[in-house]
């Protein structure tokens, strides 16, 4: 309980046998999707099981992936640090799927953000950016996004290592009438659909945004 308190990082166990050395539960899970002898092999080539977004309580296996000790080191100094220093800006966050073995690194966006597509300018919502099985590439790839969208507000595709990518296009609420939007309001569009419009000073952030599950199949 003193450890909650102090925010300090904290890991859920499990009391029962038969999981036998293994009692961590992202050690359970990943022991029961990839098998046990994947996961000793992993701690004996000095492996750890990685949780993407630093949340140890995120046992979800699209959040683990087996990556060497000095890789985990590397990402508690940058991308674990520097991604929540984005958040006023874009949420971004990476996950693996199982079934495809294939990874995504999405971003939603906060701020206003423009996509440069055949010369024309797109508001954007999120972007979904497909990734092959290398968990070193991934994060190498979301490290500098956070670092590009940190220092310069903007990403270059180009020295990215992404297969394919989606996005969802924005969409700007105009206010009729002096009509004033203060803080989260649901409203109806022409369509009859709710949106929810987020007003200038409302303060609201995006910290994620799930993966695009029909990228993964165009990957395959």
């Amino acid at each position: 309980m003193k450890g909650i308190l102090q925010k300090k990082r904290r890991l859920i166990y499990s009391g029962a046998n038969k999981f036998g050395d293994f009692k961590k539960l992202h050690q359970i899970v990943m022991m029961l999707w990839y098998g046990v002898e994947e996961v000793q092999s992993a701690y004996q080539r000095r492996f750890i099981i990685e949780h993407h977004n630093n949340e140890a309580f995120d046992c979800h296996i699209s959040n683990l992936s087996f990556a060497s000790n000095d890789l985990n080191l590397t990402k508690a100094h940058s991308f674990d640090k520097n991604q929540p220093k984005l958040l006023q800006q874009a949420g971004v966050n990476f996950y693996k799927d199982f079934g495809t073995q294939q990874y995504q690194i999405t971003i939603a966006f906060t701020k206003d953000y423009f996509l440069s597509i055949d010369g024309k300018l797109v508001l954007v919502d999120s972007i979904h950016l497909l990734y092959e099985d290398n968990f070193r590439i991934v994060y190498t790839d979301a490290n500098r996004i956070v670092d590009e969208l940190l220092e310069n507000e903007q990403i270059n595709f180009r020295l990215l290592s992404y297969k394919t990518y989606s996005f969802k296009e924005g969409n700007i609420y105009i206010p009729k009438n002096n009509e004033r939007v203060e803080g989260n309001q649901f409203m109806t569009d022409e369509n009859g659909n709710s949106v929810l419009v987020v007003g200038k000073d409302a303060g609201f952030i995006f910290n994620s945004t799930p993966p695009d599950k029909d990228l993964y199949k165009k990957g395959e």
